[in-house]
């Protein structure tokens, strides 16, 4: 190939789909991979404007101006020109739409015309045929010289740029608390499939993006919402989440594929929504006017951030500074021969998506997790890890274990630690933390110790992790707050890892499960064995996340001694409501809603019951016990 600095660009700046198949062509080293990865590319590069131009379309001015007919035949099984027809019938209407002008001034303008070139490409792969791994060596080198594909398609790219420079995101939680809207924003710009979140302000009075967890283009005027021209949703095979482009329309469904061809199967609400807007043209979807706070728009934030990302570094894969019985044991896992180039190659496809050149937070995620000692160290400057247990109160700790290994290492200490202590967790090696399934006390320590490395704050460097074993519980305190609010903890709620490239890399050798389980998961197996709940705590202003395990039986009170004492009727989750709310501190909404596997809408009316019969007070989402009522309480417990 002529140049590779135009994908070289497009893999640290251009959307991820586009940006990924940049980095597939720059890694491409025979004639037939340089062909291959040349064509495929392009046809992303189509199918990411085909999913612009349908969501601009999709927010049109005149909802008036219907659907060509044309554009009524994108169904069936997609091929590269139906995406390219897609493009064409969406721009090419009697009616303006957020993103028309770029279309027309930029895949179909004066000169050199993105349009041309792409369709030159496309008719390139059809000559070829479509199995293009079987083309020869010789006929691919005839192909790179005498029809130079790099050079069509670095032109289009550099005619596209406008559109490529738009930010593609999704917004995975956002919420409103004390007139500030919080929100989670996962950037999907470069080649890296694990981005990291974002948290951002939105103006309160916006509410926010219309749709959670939903991609989205930012451009200079607002935002336009892509599904279900483009999802963003579970990948099983490579355990984490990717972004899906539409494969195939048949009635009633619609086919998904990812850039790495892993699919998913729609149900018909997709189907529906996409028939509604360019089929029949009855939905409109307005494009939305909600803005980054500081900025005049996303496009505008993102540009910001750009100029940042331009003057970062991407460097190779550190082999070297990874320890190798770490690597070894990790490769093991994945089922790797034990050869260091077949460790290598097994590690970098599974865990990198055959990617050779990683930005500087992803290497550091690698070294923190695979790192030699001394390598962690000054990368943390501070411990890894802090597990003590101290029975006598009057003690200082009756055993202190510090780690300033690597995640791997110091899960491994942490699970001895634990498993010595609490002889209820079983005797687990790490190995068998890929079993999902277990005593209570297995479960909870499983989940709560992944978690913790999964979701830690590395570059806090005030707060160690640490597990704090008692004699009435064991409490694991943690730097980082949690990403999504309390209310979306309690009702299972996930969110994208601090971490995603160590979050994966625990998930590939299923030490967490795919589609998250954490503190419900906690609260699902602490329930079985009636002991008094799980209490979690998000310290924003500390910058730190603590959950702590009650060893302590629950106090077991029967409807009939309420109802004998008070003549009043009280469930089992009633009673035990009243019993928690008797506590010191109380006991917060949200900690009944998690214990009991409640919505948090279902723990309010269970609590309002209380209130209304004079049981339980409820004062910001804390239910306390009402006045006059602590004698009673001291009653049932002595009646138990």
């Amino acid at each position: 190939m002529h140049d590779l600095a135009p994908f070289e660009r497009g893999a640290l700046l251009y959307p991820q789909p586009v940006a990924i198949a940049c980095d597939r062509i720059r890694r491409a080293r025979t004639a037939p991979q340089q062909v291959e990865t040349l064509l495929k590319g392009a046809e992303i590069v189509t199918r990411y404007l085909a999913a612009l131009a349908l969501g601009s379309f999709s927010a049109r001015a005149d909802p008036t101006v219907l659907p060509s007919a044309d554009l009524g035949k994108f169904k069936g099984g997609l091929t590269f020109g139906s995406f390219l027809n897609a493009i064409r019938n969406s721009f090419n209407v009697a009616c303006d739409h957020p993103l028309k002008e770029l279309f027309v001034a930029h895949f179909r303008g004066s000169g050199k015309q993105a349009e041309d070139q792409l369709e030159a490409l496309m008719a390139l792969r059809n000559r070829l045929g479509h199995n293009l791994s079987n083309v020869s060596t010789a006929r691919a080198m005839t192909v790179l010289q005498q029809d130079a594909p790099d050079q069509l398609l670095a032109m289009a790219l550099q005619r596209l740029e406008p559109l490529l420079a738009l930010p593609l995101f999704f917004v995975e939680h956002q919420s409103l608390s004390a007139g500030k809207m919080t929100a989670q924003q996962v950037l999907l710009m470069g080649a890296s499939a694990d981005p990291e979140p974002k948290s951002i302000q939105l103006p309160a009075h916006s509410g926010g993006v219309y749709h959670v967890q939903s991609p989205y283009v930012g451009f200079a005027a607002g935002a336009l919402n892509l599904e279900p021209f483009l999802r963003w949703g579970l990948v099983e095979q490579r355990s984490n989440f990717g972004l899906y482009f539409v494969h195939e329309i048949n009635p009633g469904q619609i086919n998904y594929h990812t850039v790495h061809d892993d699919a998913l199967l729609s149900d018909g609400n997709a189907y529906q929504t996409l028939c509604d807007r360019i089929h029949t043209g009855t939905t409109i979807v307005p494009a939305e006017t909600v803005a980054p706070v500081g900025a005049a728009s996303f496009a505008a934030a993102w540009e910001t951030q750009r100029k940042v990302v331009e003057q970062s570094t991407i460097g190779p894969i550190p082999w070297d500074d990874f320890d190798p019985d770490t690597l070894r044991w990790y490769g093991k896992r994945l089922k790797a021969t034990d050869n260091e180039t077949a460790l290598r190659h097994t590690i970098r496809r599974r865990l990198l998506d055959d990617r050779e050149y990683l930005s500087s937070t992803e290497i550091r995620q690698l070294v923190l997790l695979f790192g030699r000692s001394s390598l962690v160290a000054s990368k943390l400057s501070r411990p890894m890890l802090d597990m003590r247990k101290k029975l006598d109160p009057q003690e200082r700790w009756d055993e202190r274990v510090e780690s300033s290994d690597n995640i791997l290492d110091a899960l491994k200490i942490a699970v001895e630690f634990f498993t010595r202590h609490v002889a209820t967790a079983g005797n687990v090696a790490l190995e068998e933390l890929a079993k999902s399934k277990g005593v209570p006390d297995y479960v909870a320590m499983r989940e709560a110790l992944v978690n913790m490395f999964i979701h830690q704050d590395y570059a806090d460097q005030r707060t160690v992790a640490q597990v704090q074993i008692t004699k009435d519980a064991v409490r694991f305190v943690n730097a980082g707050c949690s990403l999504v609010q309390s209310s979306e903890l309690a009702e299972g709620g996930t969110s994208q890892s601090r971490n995603p490239l160590i979050s994966r890399a625990l998930k590939l050798i299923g030490f967490a499960e795919l589609g998250g389980s954490g503190i419900r998961e906690v609260y699902r197996v602490w329930r079985t064995t009636k002991r008094r709940p799980p209490l979690f705590h998000s310290d924003e202003q500390h910058n730190r996340f603590r959950l702590t395990l009650d060893w302590r039986a629950m106090p077991v009170v029967y409807d009939a001694f309420w109802q004998a004492e008070i003549g009043l009727a009280l469930d089992p989750v009633q009673a035990e409501i009243v019993l928690l709310a008797a506590e010191p501190n109380g006991v917060q909404l949200e900690t009944i809603a998690a214990s009991y596997g409640l919505r948090l809408d279902e723990a309010r009316a269970l609590v309002r019951y209380l209130v209304v019969n004079l049981m339980v007070t409820e004062v910001d989402g804390k239910v306390l016990l009402a006045d006059g009522r602590r004698d009673l309480v001291d009653a049932a417990k002595a009646h138990e």
